[in-house]
C-alpha cells in the first residue's frame, strides 16, 4: 500500500513442453496415448496444460470513509487442444490416430463470442489420413488452443468495533463480476459431426 491505495501485478509468459499422455483438465480434453508406442520421443512438444501467457492484477483502495475495495483480475490463454482423427485405420495395434494437417487455418475467425456460440475450429484445417498411415497432426499445435479465460472477482470489506478488544469485518465479495463464461474446448476429433 502506497497512501490508500495498492496491489501487485504480474505478467507470466512460458511455455510447457512435454510428451505427457492422459493429462487433462476440466477445460481440455486428454490425449489418451502414444500414436507409435515404439517411438515415443517423436511425442515431444507443448503440452496439453500449456498457458504461454497470464496476466493478473489485484489492485487495492481504501475509501475515505473506512471501506477496503480490492479486485483480483486474471486473463490467460486458451488451452491447446489435442487435435485427433474420429477413425483410427492405421490397422496397427493402437487405439487412435492423428489428423493430416491441411494448408488452411483451422482456426475460425470472428471473436471469442462468435466462434463459441457458432464453431470454434473449421473441418477445413484437418482431415481424416488415408489408411496404413499415421497421419501428419503433432500431438499437439501451439496454435490450436480453446478459448482464452478471464475473470474479474471484487470484494469490499470494512472493519467494525465489537467491543474495546474485538474487531469484526463486513464483507461483500463478487465472482465473476462479469458473469464470463468458462467453456471447455471444442469437439476435437476430425470427422466426428460436431467437430470444431
Amino acid at each position: 500500500m502506497a497512501g490508500k491505495w495498492g496491489g501487485r501485478a504480474s505478467y507470466t509468459h512460458s511455455r510447457l513442453m512435454d510428451n505427457q499422455f492422459g493429462e487433462t483438465n476440466f477445460m481440455q480434453p486428454s490425449t489418451p496415448e502414444a500414436l507409435n508406442a515404439y517411438d515415443v520421443g517423436a511425442e515431444y512438444g507443448r503440452g496439453l496444460l500449456d498457458v504461454p501467457h497470464k496476466l493478473s492484477i489485484a489492485p487495492v483502495f481504501q475509501l475515505p470513509f473506512g471501506v477496503r475495495l480490492s479486485s483480483i483480475i486474471a486473463i490467460e490463454s486458451g488451452f491447446i487442444v489435442p487435435v485427433a482423427s474420429s477413425t483410427n485405420n492405421t490397422n496397427l495395434f493402437t487405439r487412435m490416430q492423428r489428423a493430416n494437417q491441411t494448408a488452411a487455418d483451422p482456426n475460425t475467425s470472428g471473436d471469442r463470442e462468435q466462434r463459441i456460440l457458432g464453431q470454434w475450429l473449421t473441418p477445413a484445417g484437418d482431415a481424416v489420413p488415408a489408411a496404413f498411415t499415421f497421419g501428419t497432426a503433432p500431438r499437439t499445435d501451439g496454435g490450436v488452443r480453446g478459448p482464452h479465460r478471464n475473470n474479474i472477482d471484487v470484494a469490499v470489506a470494512k472493519s467494525v468495533g465489537l467491543s474495546a478488544r474485538l474487531r469484526g469485518e463486513l464483507r461483500l465479495e463478487v465472482l465473476n463480476l462479469t458473469n464470463t463464461v468458462k467453456v471447455i474446448g471444442p469437439i476435437h476429433t476430425v470427422g466426428s459431426s460436431g467437430f470444431g
